[in-house]
């Protein structure tokens, strides 16, 4: 947003891979005791996290960045998790395969949904954001055995 520098883009990936490696270290084994109950908080955090990105023009766009990598991890293994204790009882390779395709084919039909119905990045953007939203409601099954 205010710099056009590679040395920028290279240090904010940088931020952003730290935050996520101290993340997974300290605090995703707590998570996984109580996954269910973090899914809607996880999405409303990267949510949030992503309006301030789309909004922030300074340098504080740094701290926001740094943020994103606890955030981002936080919303992965919340979210895996869950959706990996779906596929508990069902076929290993079969399960793997229809959920990456599933996701992937509902991200291009949303992607090209919202760019016609909005006509700009921004709007997509934000349309993108309050779909994110929704996935904080979906209910998980957790099979209590595997826990």
């Amino acid at each position: 947003y205010f710099s056009n520098t590679y040395s920028f883009a290279g240090f904010t990936n940088f931020l952003l891979g730290l935050a996520s490696i101290i993340f997974i270290y300290f605090i995703s084994n707590k998570i996984d005791k109580k996954r269910e109950s973090y899914q809607l908080l996880s999405t409303i955090l990267l949510c949030l996290v992503y309006l301030f990105k789309i909004n922030i023009t300074t340098e504080v766009v740094l701290v926001v960045v740094f943020l994103e990598g606890f955030i981002k991890q936080f919303f992965s293994i919340v979210s895996n998790n869950n959706y990996y204790l779906l596929g508990y009882d069902l076929d290993k390779t079969t399960y793997i395969c229809s959920n990456a395709f599933f996701l992937n084919a509902s991200r291009a039909i949303i992607l090209v949904i919202g760019f016609f119905l909005t006509g700009s990045l921004p709007k997509l953007m934000y349309f993108c954001i309050g779909l994110l939203v929704l996935s904080g409601f979906v209910p998980f099954k957790i099979n209590k055995k595997v826990l």
